[in-house]
């Protein structure tokens, strides 16, 4: 009952900072020069204003207090307020330009992503969990507008902001700039000290909420079975424990970011004080005025601001660089099932399919499909029939190419399949799963899945022609998660409708009556043998009941093809195909398929 194992790799780092990562990130800015533009122009704008403020209020300290002059104090304290004003707004802009560029390259970044997941085979999503892929599109691109946002700009805001006090302490006192950079190489190394400390304990509270959350969806996930068997203690056990590491873990970085803060502000206020020894005993001296000495520790106070921060910038770099890598990862993620540079157009018409000496191992050598050979031609209806686990459903998954064979070929129209575009081939099939996955949508969305193929009344007409007259007046009713509002048989009539909105030349029906009721059964039978009219169609058989209308029937047993031919010639033979028959049906003499099953 402790789930999480995969998220441990997750927070594996990287190096601080991949210069390789890095410009791969920065090509991301490349369709916003105009706002990179301008929100450096506005930053520097800023920062000027910033700078100006200290050294105004020495002015008026030295040229209008200390001497009277009301009037020069007037024109001061205006030129005063308008710096605030006008920082106001030029930061408001610069804050704005900046947060707009970090969300736009977000969208760029969450659609490249999404458009990978698409061109990805389903052999990548069986190797990868719904959770992990879900972080890479949500909270890995989260920490890299973290970058561009709170990273990159501002870094380049402290330089120039860091720069600028610089030059203007020595212009104002050598002597005094000096003896107030003393304190740099101590707050420094204290903060790459604690920045390691702090990277390592922030690494362990990710790795740490990581278990604790995938406990808790598992555990909500299982609910029910968890009330049922009495596990309910069990299961309290398991997160008390998670909970508790999380907690004795997140103690640590709350101790070393404690002492960090309180550190820091020491030191810096050792520099303060370091400044009114020295820099008092300059004005009694008369080599140095009041308002040099104010401004003196305003610029110093500002310039200690982005020193502190220093850490902080570090981690959002280090977050950045791990999010990248792992992002990067999805984005070169070969795309193993694709089509040729120059594809064949997909057939007008299928008039035949050809499974030629086909053999497939999801892992390894260890083969489900060995050495399949069999033909379907237009208008024919073939049943695939065998044990769970035969290899029935990989049949189908190698046809819509959702993976390619090791061995063999599959023909359409004497032609591989791995010669036509993919997707154009794709819209010729269409697939009734045993499974059926319904989107948090209406019914009528989850039928037509958001295209308008079909309008409302062409609709309708199709549904009652399969009999579905009992979800005609909920087309407009939004669907639970995963389609919990409806019933088994619903579920499946909306799956066949789903199937046959695209008019395909082959239908597929995966062991579609698999987990219904018996009177259920006959009502999706009834639509089914409608929809089957004048099609061609392969139906994965688990009850023989849905195979009384097919015109073949190939029987696999352990991957491979056992018998084929039609239901009487297979009654006939006393093999496999029998053998299933009289488990479900008894004695053939008393449990023959019939017509009204």
């Amino acid at each position: 009952m402790h789930a999480g194992g995969f998220y441990e790799e997750e927070e594996i780092a990287g190096r601080f900072y991949d210069a390789r990562l890095m410009r791969r990130l920065i090509k991301y800015l490349a369709p916003y020069k105009f706002f990179v533009i301008l929100s450096v122009i506005l930053l520097i704008i800023s920062t000027l204003f910033a700078l100006a403020q200290p050294y105004v209020i020495k002015l008026v300290v030295d040229n209008s207090i200390a001497k009277g002059n009301l009037h020069l104090l007037m024109q001061y304290s205006l030129i005063f307020f308008v710096l605030i004003l006008a920082r106001f707004f030029v930061l408001f802009g610069q804050m704005y330009y900046t947060q707009y560029l970090g969300e736009r390259i977000n969208i760029d970044i969450r659609n490249q992503i999404f458009d990978k997941f698409c061109l990805l085979d389903i052999r990548y999503f069986d190797k990868n969990p719904v959770g992990r892929l879900v972080t890479r599109i949500s909270s890995d691109v989260d920490a890299l507008n973290e970058l561009f946002t709170a990273g990159l700009i501002p870094i380049f805001s402290d330089i120039f902001t860091l720069i600028g006090i610089v030059g203007v302490l020595f212009i104002m006192s050598y002597k005094l700039s000096l003896l107030s950079f003393t304190i740099i190489p101590p707050l420094v190394l204290v903060t790459l000290l604690f920045r390691v400390v702090l990277r390592k304990g922030f690494r362990a509270t990710r790795v740490a909420i990581a278990r604790l959350n995938a406990f808790l969806a598992e555990n909500l996930s299982g609910i029910k079975e968890i009330q049922l068997f009495n596990a309910e203690e069990e299961a309290h056990r398991g997160f008390k424990d998670l909970n508790e590491n999380y907690y004795n873990v997140q103690k640590k970085v709350v101790i070393y970011h404690s002492a960090y803060w309180p550190l820091i502000d020491m030191l810096t206020s050792i520099t303060t004080a370091l400044i009114l020894w020295y820099g008092g005993g300059q004005i009694i001296r008369g080599t140095l005025s009041f308002g040099t000495l104010f401004a003196f520790i305003t610029y110093v106070d500002m310039f200690y601001g982005p020193i502190k921060e220093l850490a902080d910038k570090f981690n959002i770099l280090q977050s950045a660089m791990a999010a990248a890598e792992r992002i990067f990862g999805v984005l070169d993620e070969p795309v193993k099932i694709s089509a040729p540079y120059f594809p064949k157009p997909a057939p007008e018409t299928i008039e035949s399919i050809k499974f030629d000496n086909v053999s497939f191992a999801y892992d390894g050598d260890r083969f489900v499909l060995k050495d399949i050979t069999f033909e379907l031609t237009r208008g024919e209806k073939l049943a695939i029939v065998g044990f769970t686990g035969a290899g029935k459903t990989t049949i189908i998954n190698l046809l819509f190419r959702f993976y390619d064979p090791q061995k063999g070929r599959i023909l359409i129209n004497g032609v591989d399949i791995r010669d036509y575009d993919i997707v154009k081939l794709r819209q010729k099939f269409a697939l009734v799963p045993q499974d059926v996955f319904l989107f948090s949508d209406s019914i009528k969305e989850n039928i037509l899945l958001w295209s308008e193929r079909l309008g409302k009344e062409e609709l309708i007409r199709m549904l009652f022609e399969l009999g579905a007259e009992s979800i005609v007046d909920r087309l407009e009713e939004k669907l639970g998660e995963r389609g919990a509002t409806l019933s088994s048989g619903e579920r499946q009539i909306v799956s066949l409708a789903r199937a046959l909105v695209t008019s395909p030349e082959l239908l597929v029906l995966d062991e579609a009556t698999a987990n219904i009721d018996p009177e259920t059964e006959r009502i999706v039978q009834r639509a089914t043998e409608k929809a089957l009219e004048g099609r061609t169609a392969i139906v994965i058989a688990h009850r023989l009941s849905t195979i009384k209308a097919v015109d073949r029937i190939i029987v696999i047993h352990k991957g491979r093809i056992e018998e084929s031919g039609t239901l009487d010639e297979l009654l006939e033979k006393s093999g496999l195909f029998y053998k299933l028959y009289t488990l479900q049906y008894g004695d053939i003499k008393n449990a023959k398929i019939s017509s009204s099953d």
